[in-house]
């Protein structure tokens, strides 16, 4: 079906970034049992917290200049975007720690994360290198380089996990799983620059073509960069209600149901939405059938989801305690109740790749903000109506599947009209 749909080498390409993500999460997959015994929830509980807040912040900071590489025009574009939301990550990302000390940390007091103000001082490194790591992502996917980034992301895991392994019998604690990540971040930006520098295609910028990206892109930080930012909110309400409510334990539980249950997320999902972008985009410009190609590999996503989905869902608590130990059944009910959100997020990546193409970024701004609420108040009920963990986790993830549900819909028919009209 989708040989049909986009062609021989666009399934190759998804090939290849599903064969690199996957060896990828087979590594983190291996690792995570014997991770979990070295460092247990509080620690894994801590660094997701601390997570939480680089995550949005990296959103903000970059402006969203990370995702246009893509698309833009020529390559001295992507070049600027590259380098504008590295400068943006270290100006606000420096400025946006240093609120955080505002009336000795009153902010993180408040957000009951207290136990994090030894690691705040972390925020901008992590910030910076998950920006070079993006926007290096993004650099290989415009080039088309799959195999190179697909290299890139095996080795990324192999060292992240191989430093959280070797630090964990030395020091286990919250500092050496973020070190670990630290460094897994390190190499797609060291990759991209051999690259370039083997081939010369180093690229001087001048600040007068930086002003002009900024003014011909602005939509991009102006829309996209508060969608994100909304979006990856919504992702860390979660983590810090339960932090802030039940412990950094019952965050660890959430964290590592959400990074083993997510997998085929990660493998499938982002594959076929790195590769589908630009094809899409391509599509769109040249007024091809995009509304089909949508939604047969949102069907094709859905069906594919349910071979993993469907076992979590029914054993997910007896899985997580067979692989990890009795201390983690928890996870696993986490995992049973994340299913729905994950299984729907893995769908919706065609329709998310196709958002920009389509120019439907002020409309995705509402929808995220929309459905930030719906999850907020889904986490609130859960929290302070209900006062237990499981319903925050179930009513979050029900709260996201309809979202994301309501988000294929609006994408699939806006593009329905816009083929009409163009007809």
């Amino acid at each position: 079906m989708i040989v049909r749909l986009s062609g021989l080498p666009s399934v190759r390409n998804i090939a290849k970034m599903m064969f690199g993500t996957g060896l990828a999460q087979i590594v983190t997959f291996l690792a995570t049992p014997l991770l979990a015994r070295l460092y247990g929830p509080d620690s894994f509980g801590q660094q997701s917290a601390l997570l939480s807040i680089v995550g949005p912040m990296a959103a903000l900071t970059t402006m969203a200049y990370p995702v246009a590489i893509v698309i833009a025009r020529t390559d001295r574009d992507a070049a600027a975007f590259a380098r504008l939301a590295l400068l943006g990550s270290i100006a606000f990302s420096i400025l946006g720690t240093a609120l955080l000390f505002v009336e000795d940390m009153w902010l993180m007091r408040k957000l009951g994360l207290a136990e994090l103000q030894a690691l705040v001082l972390l925020i901008p490194a992590l910030v910076i290198l998950t920006t070079m790591n993006m926007s290096a992502g993004y650099m290989f996917v415009r080039g088309e380089q799959f195999g190179v980034y697909a290299r890139a992301q095996v080795v990324a895991s192999g060292v992240g996990t191989a430093a959280k392994l070797a630090l964990g019998f030395l020091a286990p604690g919250t500092l050496s799983l973020i070190a670990g990540n630290a460094l897994s971040y390190l190499v797609a930006p060291i990759t991209l620059m051999r690259t370039t520098r083997r081939s010369g295609q180093a690229t001087r910028l001048t600040v007068g073509e930086l002003k002009n990206v900024v003014w011909s892109y602005r939509d991009f930080p102006l829309l996209r960069a508060p969608q994100n930012f909304i979006s990856a909110v919504s992702q860390a309400v979660p983590v810090i209600a339960l932090t802030s409510s039940f412990g950094p334990a019952a965050a660890g539980h959430y964290a590592v149901a959400l990074s083993l249950t997510g997998a085929p997320v990660m493998l499938l999902g982002n594959a076929v939405q790195s590769v589908l972008y630009p094809k899409l985009t391509q599509a769109a410009q040249d007024g091809d059938n995009t509304s089909r190609l949508l939604l047969r590999s949102t069907l094709v996503l859905l069906a594919l989801g349910a071979a993993f989905f469907v076992p979590i869902a029914a054993f997910g608590p007896w899985f997580f305690a067979l692989l990890l130990g009795p201390e983690w059944t928890e996870a696993g009910v986490y995992a049973a109740l994340l299913v729905p959100v994950l299984w729907t997020g893995l769908a919706n990546r065609p329709a998310v790749a196709l958002i920009p193409a389509i120019n439907l970024q002020g409309g995705l701004l509402i929808y995220e903000i929309l459905g930030t609420a719906a999850k907020i108040a889904a986490v609130y009920v859960g929290l302070w109506v209900i006062g237990s963990a499981r319903w925050t986790v179930g009513l979050f993830s029900a709260a996201g599947a309809v979202a994301y549900v309501l988000l294929v819909l609006w994408v699939y028919l806006s593009n329905c009209a816009i083929e009409r009209k163009s007809k």
